[in-house]
């Protein structure tokens, strides 16, 4: 038996997301069960999401004029898009910029990110499907599946076979260029090194438009470039160098180059160069090493006072001054070599100075404590020295070993010369090798001088 129309009112919300029940006549509660809950519902075509439990509690306990939910649908809920996890921090703030050249704007960057070559630099995470919901009236609300994206690659960066994630293809900086995952090995500065820019240390290359200003460091693991001069400054070149301008060092400027270099010219510096070194105008007051040939290309170019090492032969229109300036030039041996030969030898010294103190000390601690005589405390003192000696053993062999092949490395360049083709003034100390020396003591003009039968020799230029 079921209700008559004013036994109960069914309510459902405006967005049919809720069904509520009210009973409002008492005198039937014989006939309140949960049937003629069920077919109250059914008559306003309330048929999904139907709450069974307050159902039977309402039909056990039936309470009068207050509305009780019975029913309750479920929204849909769309999937999540598919996202991107960078391995590298993604700038908030202004965008970076390319340079005319293709190269990355330094202002723009606010901090440096290396990536190697061949590293993860992002990877996609999948969307998930969405899932669909209903009214208490039992319509279908339709979700949304998680939308896919495109990772887009750019300079420096590959795509996976399977497109999920992006590798680098080179050393340099991660970021994103117009929303392309991007490794750039070259940074540029537009303008001077100075308190506008700071120090710079990259694993790429670095190109500056401008001078590097005093006090101030460029580290690049790459090739350096810079347009303008070097004031007091440090350089650190992985790759090549290249200075148009002038190095003025004033005593208080280094510069290191594993590849070759190319500077307009150097004035009171410390330039170490492993690969050949070409200067156009002049050398003046400064220690060179050079593991090539250094050439003063400038048909006025001169090389005046300091020290200049260079391993396979120096070249320059003019040398010394007719002031008879100290300057003094070797040639035939490679001044890399000997320098960290000399860093070895000191270090394998201290070694072999500690492991001679700890075997006579072993020695003396077996002499004095027999086997058999030996307390806890000795034991223990005899097993520390040994194990110290088992450690500075194998050490002391690997720097034995890395002097022998530096030095076996380092085989004498006996073709070296050293080539004059307008001028050598008074005052140069020729030197062959570290083994020969001759002071020039007149003016000569074009000429080479070079080794034979141990002799330091001249000949035409």
């Amino acid at each position: 038996m079921g209700f008559e129309p004013g036994d109960v009112k069914v309510e459902v919300s405006a967005d049919k997301m809720q069904a509520s029940i009210t009973l409002l006549n008492e005198r039937v509660r014989d006939q309140i069960t949960e049937d003629s809950i069920r077919s109250a519902l059914i008559d306003k075509q309330v048929i999904a999401g139907i709450d069974e439990e307050r159902i039977k509690q309402l039909a056990a306990n039936p309470v009068f004029n207050v509305p009780q939910v019975v029913a309750q649908g479920q929204r849909a809920v769309d999937g999540k898009n598919e996202t991107v996890e960078y391995k590298f921090p993604v700038s908030t703030e202004k965008s970076i910029e390319e340079t005319a050249t293709g190269s990355l704007d330094f202002r723009s960057i606010s901090n440096f990110v290396s990536m190697r070559a061949n590293e993860l630099l992002a990877v996609k995470q999948p969307p998930t499907l969405g899932t669909s919901g209903y009214t208490v009236l039992g319509d279908e609300l339709k979700a949304r599946d998680g939308r896919t994206i495109n990772l887009r690659v750019g300079k420096g960066a590959r795509l996976s076979d399977d497109g999920l994630s992006a590798i680098s293809t080179t050393d340099g900086h991660a970021c994103l260029i117009a929303d392309r995952i991007t490794v750039q090995n070259t940074v540029e500065v537009p303008a001077h090194v100075d308190y506008s820019v700071g120090n710079i240390k990259f694993i790429g290359n670095v190109k500056i438009r401008g001078n590097v200003m005093p006090d101030f460091t460029v580290e690049a693991e790459g090739d350096v470039e810079i347009a303008g001069n070097v004031e007091q400054a440090t350089i650190k070149c992985g790759g090549d160098l290249n200075i148009r301008g002038i190095i003025f060092g004033q005593g208080q400027c280094e510069i290191d180059v594993v590849g070759n270099a190319m500077i307009g010219a150097i004035d009171q510096a410390t330039v170490r160069v492993k690969g050949n070194l070409q200067v156009n105008n002049y050398v003046r007051h400064s220690n060179v090493a050079v593991g090539g040939l250094l050439e003063v290309q400038a048909k006025k170019g001169n090389i005046v006072g300091g020290d200049i090492h260079c391993y396979r032969g120096i070249e320059s229109p003019y040398i010394g001054n007719n002031m008879a300036t100290l300057t003094k030039l070797t040639v035939g041996s490679n001044p890399f070599v000997s320098q960290e030969n000399e860093a070895l030898e000191a270090k394998f010294s201290e070694i072999d100075k500690q492991l001679k103190q700890i075997r006579a000390a072993i020695s003396a601690m077996h002499d004095r404590y027999p086997p058999g005589s030996r307390t806890s405390k000795t034991e223990e003192m005899i097993t520390k020295l040994e194990n110290t000696r088992s450690q500075l053993e194998p050490a002391a062999k690997a720097l034995n070993d890395q002097i022998q092949q530096n030095k076996a490395q380092s085989s004498d360049f006996k073709e070296a010369k050293i080539k004059v083709s307008q001028i050598i003034y008074p005052g140069v100390i020729v030197s062959f090798r570290d083994r020969m020396q001759y002071k020039t003591q007149d003016e000569q003009q074009r000429l080479c001088f070079y080794e034979e039968a141990a002799e330091i020799r001249t000949g035409p230029f």
